[in-house]
């Protein structure tokens, strides 16, 4: 277990807490995959632990699982990130532990203070300084033109001379530097406030937060709003009533310039010799030089194109925690994470097509989307116990958790005009809507015993059960025990405790795994097929795949000793 206290972190003027865990704990390497602003990271905990069932640990809020876009939390939000990484601190969360665990404790007021802290950082992001893409200008690409043609006319045959436009290298200079075109600078702004506070029973924590990110793209940026209110009520000496609420909205406006042919590698390959501008300051339509692939006007994709996501999430739970008897407490805790998502994507004529297709093309909208809900309840009976030189801790409990996802996707086309970017204008239509769930029922157990504090001992179980694997396999047990000697506390060091005052010897075996190979696998799947039968189509369903009630856990065994 690696923990680490956020405040110490809040010097880091990021927008994720992904960001600011950064090089801070040994053993996870975070890395951002996508330059688009507000784009999630992807976090690996001691390498990739799957062949192919996902390699991204389990994130728990407040003791929540979560399943909500890591981008939607406000780091300012955060009070202490513990990192489960070996398989005796993760078998606890069992089918879910084979890439680690992110623990996140939120902010809570403190015992009798009451306090307001305000946090402002504004940045700006540029290129200036990143190797910019090695590629001919102007001059250069007209005089390699020139030289091409003349050289098939030499020694293929040619007989069309070279095009007028690179007949004249030297009148082009630099050209057009399609990366400076379509690329700036770009602010990034965040700012909270939060309030905590303590009073007689009553103990809050308000975190209010705003961020804003524009990409270094032009027509791209991220906005979240995000708020958090952790509550706490001591009712009496034996009994804690809890309530945390954080509703959160994103609006992501991002092109797709990820990955190959899309808008900045494609302008790589754009004629720097082509102004993207006529006589009057307009951008032209399309990109047809000679012997050149056509393409868009890229800064037309990038200002006339709609790419926008709305994003709007709940995360909440209750809890209350008696005290029953002499160090026995029961805890009970339900969450929710709720989620409502929508994608407009609209494409006028002047901005379609793509690489190796010029516009105009026809205009295309699509409209997706999505809904999702998740509960989990938990109950938990603890004991913690200490006489003379023993220590005992102990916990039992179970948990059930739920998901459910309905998507729906609508497209279109054949519009009136480009004014008009709404899904309704378009005369062929098509849509398409499905939905998904899982649910998982587990048993938890966990013992520590320390003798001496010097001793120690800790064994823990989980069986799981989860519908998405075969009639035969649906539940699987996932133990682990470990053991650690301080030797440092023996008589026996004592005459080098001047040169080592501090050794621990341990060792951990336990078994985790992955449930992530997605929804109804292990059943027989049905598609639609289409057959003619006398003369006309007739819609059908036949067996699209086949079932496998075999199909079962993936797992990982994990040995660690360590000094």
């Amino acid at each position: 277990v690696s923990k680490i206290d956020a405040g110490e972190l809040e010097s880091f003027p990021v927008g994720q807490f992904a960001q600011k865990l950064q090089g801070q704990v040994a053993g996870v390497q975070i890395n951002q995959s996508t330059g688009q602003p507000g784009k999630g990271m992807g976090f690996r905990i001691r390498g990739a632990a799957s062949i192919n069932g996902g390699s991204s640990p389990l994130f728990v809020v407040d003791g929540i699982p979560i399943n909500m876009d890591l981008s939607s939390i406000n780091p300012d939000e955060i009070e202490t990130f513990s990192i489960l990484k070996d398989a005796a601190a993760t078998s606890l969360y069992g089918s879910r532990a084979a890439n680690g665990v992110v623990l996140i404790t939120t902010k809570r007021g403190k015992q009798g203070k009451t306090q307001v802290d305000v946090n402002a950082s504004f940045g700006i992001q540029t290129l200036k300084g990143l190797k910019t893409p090695d590629v001919m200008n102007g001059e250069e690409f007209a005089q390699y033109k020139k030289e091409y043609y003349e050289d098939a006319a030499r020694y293929e045959g040619y007989t069309g001379g070279v095009p007028e436009q690179y007949q004249n290298p030297s009148q082009y200079g630099t050209g057009t530097n399609w990366y400076d075109l379509l690329t700036r600078n770009a602010a990034t702004q965040n700012y909270s406030i939060s309030v905590t506070a303590n009073k007689d029973k009553f103990n809050t924590a308000i975190v209010l937060g705003y961020f804003r990110q524009d990409g270094v793209m032009y027509n791209s940026n991220f906005e979240r709003y995000s708020l958090r209110a952790n509550n706490d009520y001591q009712v009496n000496d034996r009994l804690k009533l809890g309530l945390n609420i954080a509703p959160t909205l994103q609006i992501k406006n991002n092109q797709n310039t990820d990955g190959g042919w899309q808008i900045l590698s494609a302008a790589f390959l754009a004629d720097p010799t082509v102004n993207p501008y006529d006589e009057n300051g307009e951008p032209i339509l399309s990109l047809n030089s000679p012997g050149m692939f056509p393409q868009p006007n890229w800064i037309r994709v990038l200002h006339e194109k709609t790419s926008k996501t709305q994003d709007l999430a709940l995360l909440s739970n209750a809890f209350a925690e008696l005290d029953i008897w002499n160090g026995i407490k029961y805890k009970f805790q339900a969450g929710f994470d709720l989620g409502a998502k929508n994608y407009r994507d609209f494409t006028p004529s002047t901005a379609g097509g793509a690489m190796f297709t010029a516009p105009p093309q026809k205009a295309s909208g699509q409209y997706n989307t999505n809904f999702h809900y998740s509960w989990t309840i938990e109950n938990m009976l603890m004991y913690n116990h200490k006489f003379e030189n023993h220590n005992i801790d102990a916990l039992v409990g179970y948990s059930a958790q739920k998901y459910s996802n309905e998507y729906n996707q609508l497209t279109a086309t054949d519009f009136p005009s480009d004014d008009i970017p709404w899904m309704g204008a378009g005369a062929t239509k098509n849509g398409d809507n499905n939905i998904e769930q899982w649910a998982l029922a587990s048993v938890i157990a966990r013992a520590n015993y320390s003798f001496k504090d010097r001793y120690l001992l800790q064994a823990t179980f989980r069986r799981d059960g989860c519908s998405r694997f075969g009639a035969g396999n649906k539940y699987a047990n996932f133990p682990s025990i470990s053991a650690g000697w301080i030797v440092s506390d023996e008589a026996f060091m004592e005459p080098v405790t001047n040169v080592m005052n501090y050794l621990k010897i341990r060792a951990s075996y336990g078994l985790t795994g992955n449930y992530n190979i997605g929804n109804y696998r292990y059943i027989a799947g049905v598609s639609t097929y289409n057959y003619v039968l006398g003369g006309s189509l007739a819609p059908g369903k036949g067996l699209g795949n086949l079932g496998n009630n075999a199909l079962t856990w993936e797992e990982t065994k994990q040995l660690d000793l360590g000094v």
